[in-house]
């Protein structure tokens, strides 16, 4: 199987929140490559933008949100399994 036709299979199959976060984080990496390229460097000090934080800040909370994705699918997975279990051990002894 190609690379490419697994990564658009898992991208199918992956949580709605997650698509989500990835397409923020995305994004918001781009903005802080093009707000890192467009500031001027100041000589010497390492200061940045309210618009390079903002760009960082949303970057971080694109995580946060893929990482929530990410949880509560596998908490939704695991809970669904384990009412199947129980389904299915239900009357034996």
């Amino acid at each position: 199987m190609l690379i490419i036709e697994r990564l658009r299979r898992d991208a199918k199959a992956a949580p709605l929140v997650v698509k989500i976060g990835v397409v923020a984080l995305i994004a918001s990496g781009i903005a802080d490559i093009v707000l890192h390229a467009i500031t001027p460097q100041v000589a010497g000090h390492d200061v940045h933008t309210p618009a390079q934080l903002a760009a960082h800040f949303a970057g971080t909370v694109s995580m946060v949100v893929i990482l929530v994705g990410v949880v509560i699918d596998g908490a939704v997975r695991s809970s669904t399994r384990h009412r199947e279990g129980e389904r299915a051990t239900k009357g034996v002894s």
